[in-house]
């Protein structure tokens, strides 16, 4: 999104009817809770599912990470059971809140 011209794309720029899924990258992690990483994510969330409205069969997905993102925040999650529930319960809810698949 960040790229001038020809090389900027966002969700409106995919054409939904070539996939069966899409994954949406990257949110990100924060005291064992998944977050956004970008300003206005939640805006290309909402683009991002109206994709759907193209193709009824469309299954989106989202990815925690990124490029830079190492494997920390990863392996403080997993140490106990209590960052693991709390992992999963804000995933759960998240992935809920923005209608991922």
């Amino acid at each position: 999104q960040y790229r001038p011209g020809l090389g900027k794309f966002k969700p409106d720029n995919i054409d939904p009817c070539l996939c069966t899924h899409l994954i949406y990258a990257f949110a990100g992690m924060s005291n064992n809770q998944i977050t956004t990483i970008e300003w206005n994510d939640v805006t290309l969330y909402n683009s991002f599912q109206n994709l759907k409205n193209q193709n009824g069969n469309l299954k989106t997905l989202l990815a925690i990470g990124g490029w830079n993102f190492g494997t920390a925040p990863f392996t403080a999650m997993v140490a106990t059971a209590q960052n693991r529930q709390t992992f999963i319960s804000s995933v759960i809810k998240f992935l809920r809140q923005y209608e991922f698949d």
